[in-house]
């Protein structure tokens, strides 16, 4: 059976996702795909693309570059959710008011 994580700190996530991008010197595109997730999920969706794009561009083999572009048409189609939906403007996992 798959748990699921009733809370999520995503501040922390984010924090911690810039610092793992910091160390790398943003050149491990798999640190900086989990930044890109962390900004998407705190409500910072142009720069979670903008990460994504910067992912695939750092990635050295066809199936990374592969797998980060599903990532980016993934975040796009969420984006364009968020975007018909204004009223879902909170962080994604952020708790109902």
């Amino acid at each position: 059976m798959r748990r699921r994580i009733k809370n999520r700190d995503v501040k922390l996530a984010l924090t911690m996702a810039k610092r793992a991008v910091d160390f790398s010197e943003a050149k491990n595109p798999q640190y900086v795909d989990t930044y890109a997730h962390a900004l998407f999920d705190n409500g910072k969706t142009a720069d979670a693309v903008e990460q994504q794009k910067k992912a695939i561009e750092l990635a050295d083999n066809e199936d990374m570059k592969t797998e980060l572009k599903k990532s980016l048409e993934n975040t796009r189609r969420r984006r364009k959710k968020r975007q018909r939906h204004p009223d879902e403007t909170r962080p994604a996992f952020a708790p109902s008011p």
